[in-house]
Order: structure tokens, then C-alpha cells, then sequence
């Protein structure tokens, strides 16, 4: 009796430590589908921005860019609500990406800002 009962605790054990993990691997790959879909014309597909597009937007070029101290810096919930709600001429994706996918971007975003220093 006491063998089925470990198994049945080691199956829990898996299912909990895969559901914590799991989302993260997700969340960071959904994040750079999202990003390259809805993200990358403006801001490059390295994060530093486009610098065509922010001449054409009349904008300086490191508006655009998302990998400095000065983006980085700012509580995630400053960044969420710019991607919710757009900021200048950024456009919202608040009604077109659910809150996980907004998380997911920004987990892509951070990610690309650590690969560029």
C-alpha cells in the first residue's frame, strides 16, 4: 500500500514543479512570436528600435529603443500599462493581447535587452 501511495506523491511532485517551471519556457518563446509579429517593425528585431521608422515618426531614434537603463529601469507595471494602453504613438494592444501574452512580450523584451550588453 505504501509503494502506490509514494507514486501518487511523485506524480503530484511532477505535476507542481512542471506546472511552476513550464510557463516560463512558454511565456519567453510565445513572447518572441508576439514580439516578431507585433512588436519588431517599430522596435527592430534586437530591441534598439528602427531607426527609418522613428525618422519617419520624426522621433528620435532611442524612443524606439528598448534596451536602455532609462526603459529597463521602469516598474513592470509602467511597462504592462504601455503596452496595455499604448504610449505617444504607440499603439494599445491591450484588446488584442491578453494580459499572459503582454507578460510573455515583456519576458521577451528583457531578454533581448540582457543579450545586448
Amino acid at each position: 500500500m505504501q509503494r502506490g501511495t509514494y507514486g501518487v506523491g511523485a506524480m503530484l511532485l511532477w505535476m507542481i514543479v512542471n506546472s511552476v517551471l513550464a510557463p516560463t519556457e512558454v511565456t519567453a518563446a510565445s513572447g518572441q512570436e508576439i514580439y516578431q509579429k507585433r512588436c519588431q517593425s517599430c522596435h527592430g528585431p534586437d530591441g534598439k528600435g528602427n531607426p527609418k521608422l522613428a525618422e519617419m515618426l520624426k522621433l528620435k531614434a532611442e524612443t524606439l529603443d528598448l534596451t536602455t537603463p532609462a526603459v529597463l529601469g521602469k516598474p513592470e507595471a509602467e511597462l504592462l500599462k504601455a503596452i496595455a494602453d499604448g504610449k505617444g504613438k504607440m499603439p494599445p494592444f491591450g484588446k488584442t493581447l491578453g494580459e499572459q501574452d503582454q507578460r510573455a512580450v515583456l519576458t521577451y523584451i528583457r531578454q533581448l535587452a540582457k543579450g545586448s550588453r
